[in-house]
């Protein structure tokens, strides 16, 4: 076997070993599911049917630790949400301290509309908006 296939073999089995690492459990920012009846999927729901109600509410929600960009990203999906006909969790997971929601927005002008949102918890352990994700 010559040299560049043992390099070439080399360096496809160390890519996989990473690959492997950051996809598996000792990774803390490895994707988690999260049932869509826990804890913390109620308590988004509950603020993105206060957000659907009313963008009022959104300074509440906002973290301290999103940027300008992200609070005028944030502003427009709460918009967007008091279109909307429902508006329900499908999809939940944490990824290390980080809490990632596809959300399904159904209105009239869009019956497919949906949105990720990215969260984390404060101080006291509340979620909070940090951004958007596409």
């Amino acid at each position: 076997m010559s040299n560049g296939k043992i390099l070439i073999i080399g360096v496809v089995t160390a890519g996989l070993a990473v690959f492997g690492f950051v996809r598996g459990d000792g990774n803390d920012y490895a994707e988690h599911a999260a049932a869509l009846d826990s804890e913390e999927v109620q308590q988004v729901e509950t603020m993105l049917q206060r957000l659907q109600q009313s963008t009022n509410h959104l300074a509440e929600y906002l973290s301290a630790d999103s940027n300008l960009m992200a609070q005028q990203q944030l502003l427009q999906r709460a918009q967007q949400l008091t279109e909307a006909i429902e508006v329900k969790v499908l999809q939940a997971e944490w990824s290390g301290d980080y809490f990632r929601v596809h959300v399904g927005s159904p209105s009239k002008a869009n019956a497919f509309a949906s949105h990720w949102f990215l969260l984390a918890a404060d101080e006291a352990g509340a979620l909070k908006l940090l951004g958007v994700q596409y």
